[in-house]
């Protein structure tokens, strides 16, 4: 390729670069434009999740408020049950102790809860 080619070629890049710089630009351009409606719209899209996640929150504390209850209940029964069969004798005492200490501990979980 001769230097007068090469040149030619150079300076047909060079009008390629800037002619996709210039696009470039103008696309850019256009996108910042637009963008600008986006930004209530985006303002709006974070209000909303910030109060669906509110929500989300609130219906997780009564979902642990209601397993805390009914966890509750259940080892009251059972610990009612428990002293019933031990006054009637239906338990050593160290069935007693044992059932005991699994309450206690079922107790300690359903705290952690």
């Amino acid at each position: 390729m001769s230097p007068f080619a090469r040149l030619v070629d150079d300076i047909a890049a060079e009008r390629d670069r800037r002619l996709a710089a210039r696009e470039f630009a103008t696309m850019m351009e256009r996108i910042f434009r637009r963008g600008r409606p986006m930004r209530g719209l985006i303002g709006k899209l974070e209000v909303m999740t910030k109060a669906m996640n509110a929500d989300l929150e609130q219906i997780r504390a009564r979902k642990r408020e209601d397993t805390v209850r009914k966890a509750t209940t259940q080892l009251a029964d059972i610990n009612k049950r428990a002293t019933a069969l031990a006054a009637s004798g239906g338990l050593t005492g160290e069935q007693g102790d044992r059932l005991d200490v699994a309450i206690a501990a079922a107790a300690q979980r359903i705290r952690a809860l």
